[in-house]
């Protein structure tokens, strides 16, 4: 309506001085195209567009030069391209989308990053060098079709949290993954169905916290200094020992490592890797994509959505 405060509409914030801080109308049946124009908001910090059917362009981004937080999970987002002129991102979330082909390099102008998310695309080719994004926390990449090695993220000190689960990464963990992140960090690492090769290396000892998965690849040995670290996967490998970070090769369990919830590592002569999930086949290979992991995730993260 004509003269009305914009301010007073819905999913719209302001901070003092009636300018828009904020967009927050994440699932509520937009369609069309988002203007261009939204990013001469000057002052705005949030666009949270998730689960509306929208064609959505960056074109123009570098002109929102407070903008930090961009939601555009569950969209119609096709292409990142001009996405680098963003500045001023911190966290982005583009996952659940139809976005394809490597991995957009203009990322890498994105220094201010500190969580990228986009699982459940069609991403090919390698992960991109992510060294110029220090300030990164969170990696989110699961259920592509990213291929290559596992890079080392080796200058993000804060990484905090790596999901690169179903995918097509092959080769050993490297010598150097997470060199930069101090021991008293709690981290979070999902390396599950992927084509991952060699022996869990030894240099993740000197975390005393984390939580791993690592089920569904090629690992043909754990470095038997891991098995004593009791604290990781939440007491597990305290109590399992090298069983509680993967099930050794002749055996299977349905999460690929032995639990207090109740996994344990059954006899299986079919397996000759480490971590397997089921008794004869990998589900990193067996299933098509975008399997029944990325089905259920899928589910429960959209319906988690719709109650926001």
């Amino acid at each position: 309506e004509e003269g009305s405060d914009i301010c007073a509409w819905y999913g719209i914030t302001c901070k003092e001085g009636s300018t828009v801080e904020s967009i927050l109308l994440g699932s509520n049946h937009l369609v069309g195209s988002v203007p261009k124009e939204i990013y001469g908001l000057s002052n705005l910090k949030t666009l949270s567009l998730y689960s509306n059917p929208i064609e959505f362009s960056f074109e123009g981004i570098g002109e929102a030069t407070n903008l930090e937080t961009l939601s555009l999970d569950s969209t119609k987002l096709r292409s990142l391209s001009g996405i680098g002129a963003g500045l001023s991102l911190v966290d982005v979330d583009i996952r659940f989308n139809q976005l394809s082909g490597p991995i957009s390099p203009e990322l890498q102008s994105l220094t201010n990053l500190e969580t990228f998310t986009a699982s459940v695309n069609a991403f090919t080719g390698p992960i991109p060098d992510f060294s110029a994004l220090r300030k990164l926390t969170t990696i989110r990449l699961s259920d592509n079709r990213l291929t290559g090695t596992l890079p080392s993220f080796s200058r993000q000190a804060g990484l905090t949290a790596l999901d690169l689960s179903n995918n097509d990464l092959s080769g050993p963990i490297p010598t150097s993954f997470l060199a930069a992140v101090p021991p008293t960090q709690t981290l979070f690492l999902d390396l599950s169905e992927n084509v991952l090769t060699g022996t869990v290396s030894g240099n993740l000892t000197r975390f005393s916290d984390v939580t791993i998965y690592l089920r569904d690849n090629h690992f043909n040995g754990i470095d038997a200094a891991l098995c004593t670290q009791s604290k990781w996967n939440e007491g597990d490998v305290g109590s399992f020992s090298c069983d509680g970070i993967l099930c050794p090769a002749g055996t299977y369990s349905v999460i690929g490592r032995a639990s207090s919830s109740g996994a344990t590592c059954e006899a299986c002569s079919l397996n000759s890797y480490y971590g397997g999930s089921t008794c004869g086949s990998s589900s990193a290979t067996s299933l098509a994509r975008p399997g029944v992991l990325s089905l259920l995730i899928f589910g429960v993260t959209f319906f988690m959505a719709l109650a926001l």
